[in-house]
């Protein structure tokens, strides 16, 4: 069991004792991740509702984004942008993804593939979602400062909305 999943170490008197390092990076690794969401909705022009970093129903963070006009590809990338944020700007630390908490991005880019392609192989599926991976870490590489930016915002107001951060996208589409 990794030192993450592990109970805490209890002190003298039973207690848990904090380790705020731990904390700090997980908190760190979610304010990324929801980030690059955020960005990646600038990027495409896909206007959001709001972002946040919470931890409750077993979320660490989410982004809100009315999907409905919004084409598959744009979603995928959308969604794969999160974890794209991380290995990029995070590579040698522990991710969300190591904490389970991004899986659901994951599932969900599968999902919409397979519904938009029901009779594509699972290489078909796994090459397109290839594809749109790599898109969304040229979006991130591509406006890294654009990224701190959003990241500070989140991180100082644990909530932002689209009118927080929309003045930061004046650019072309990046993709």
């Amino acid at each position: 069991m990794s030192d993450d999943t592990a109970p805490p170490p209890k002190s003298g008197d039973g207690n848990p004792i904090i380790r705020p390092q731990r904390i700090d990076r997980k908190l760190r690794a979610t304010i990324i991740h929801e980030a690059g969401h955020v960005l990646a909705c600038l990027v495409l022009r896909v206007k959001f509702v709001g972002a946040d970093i919470r931890a409750d129903n077993g979320s660490l963070g989410r982004v809100e984004v009315d999907f409905a006009a919004v084409p598959i590809d744009k979603q995928i990338i959308i969604l794969m942008a999160g974890s794209a944020a991380e290995r990029i700007m995070m590579p040698r630390g522990r991710t969300v993804a190591d904490w389970g908490s991004s899986r659901n991005d994951v599932d969900e880019s599968t999902a919409l593939v397979a519904a938009l392609n029901p009779d594509w192989s699972e290489y078909q599926t796994t090459s397109y979602l290839a594809t749109m991976r790599r898109r969304a870490e040229s979006i991130i590489r591509l406006h890294r400062a654009t990224l701190l930016v959003i990241a500070e915002r989140l991180s100082e107001r644990g909530k932002i909305g689209n009118g927080d951060v929309a003045e930061l996208w004046k650019g072309d589409d990046g993709e």
